[in-house]
């Protein structure tokens, strides 16, 4: 919001008590009729800065929420990725999973409230979560993974 349309505002709102002020002293009708017009004119002049500065104002307030949308959106997904680690499965590959914290590792139920699953990294650091899928057995008898977004393959011992 700008200062000096709100400096400006104040001094149309002076001028505007000002000439109230001079047309309560005035006795002769046609001096009251000038300044009832320029009274008029001054109060559509404040109404104009009011409402100009009232505009500004909803611009401000609608940028801010969109900003604290943006910051509550970027928290959660930061959290939400804070939960997976980098891991190397086997040597040379890396995936992202699911960091199990001690309260779930001191439960009596076996497991994890989740799925074992492995992240791409590749699409992980782009903000995408992309589980590696069974693409097929290899000539070795072994699982080959594949990311279905980027094509990352995963070979398994």
């Amino acid at each position: 919001m700008d200062l000096s349309a709100i400096t400006g505002l104040a001094q149309s709102i002076s001028l505007t008590k000002t000439l109230v002020k001079a047309a309560s002293e005035i006795r002769d009708f046609n001096a009251m009729a000038e300044i009832v017009s320029k009274l008029n004119a001054q109060i559509l002049d404040t109404q104009e800065r009011l409402f100009a500065l009232q505009s500004s104002l909803m611009l401000a307030q609608q940028e801010s929420f969109e900003a604290e949308k943006t910051i509550r959106e970027l928290r959660e997904a930061l959290a939400e990725k804070e939960r997976y680690t980098y891991f190397e499965l086997r040597p040379g590959a890396w995936v992202y999973r699911r960091e199990i914290t001690p309260e779930e590792r001191a439960t009596r139920q076996p497991g994890s409230p989740e799925p074992e699953h492995y992240f791409c990294q590749n699409c992980f650091a782009k903000g995408l979560k992309i589980s590696f899928v069974f693409r097929r057995w290899n000539q070795f008898g072994r699982p080959d993974w594949c990311c279905p977004n980027c094509e990352g393959m995963i070979f398994l011992d």
